[in-house]
């Protein structure tokens, strides 16, 4: 997959078109570890209106290899976000491991403070994920 055509699929998740986010967030999973460079944007589609492609969008998530430590700033500022984007965020910078260490103040923040349970229990795995 060519990174251009990757970066149709991301201009498509934004899409106004339901149709067009759906197929977008669906090609995106299919490609497994290839929709890396897609991370962010996926993280973003997991708080969609639409159901379909928040599944898609976390199915692709799911499939995905640690994602570079240069995406670990726009992650934590997604961890003030509404549940599901912010559970993802969480969980992609407790995979990103020990190289997160500057959003520890940020998952502590969320692990307290953040109105949903399942966000605040995935900051605080995230913590223990990036230890000391």
């Amino acid at each position: 997959m060519t990174t251009e055509r990757i970066g149709v699929l991301i201009g498509l998740l934004h899409d106004d078109d339901i149709e067009q986010r759906r197929r977008a967030a669906e090609s995106l999973a299919h490609l497994g570890p290839d929709a890396l460079p897609a991370v962010l944007h996926l993280v973003q589609a997991c708080g969609d209106a639409d159901e379909q492609v928040r599944e898609w969008s976390a199915a692709a998530l799911e499939s995905l290899p640690t994602p570079n430590t240069e995406v670990a700033e726009p992650l934590v500022a997604l961890l003030s976000a509404p549940l599901d984007i912010a559970y993802w965020a969480a969980t992609l910078l407790g995979r990103i491991g020990s190289p997160a260490g500057n959003a520890k103040h940020a998952l502590t923040t969320t692990a307290t403070q953040h109105p949903d349970p399942a966000v605040r229990r995935r900051a605080a795995w995230a913590l223990e994920k990036i230890g000391e």
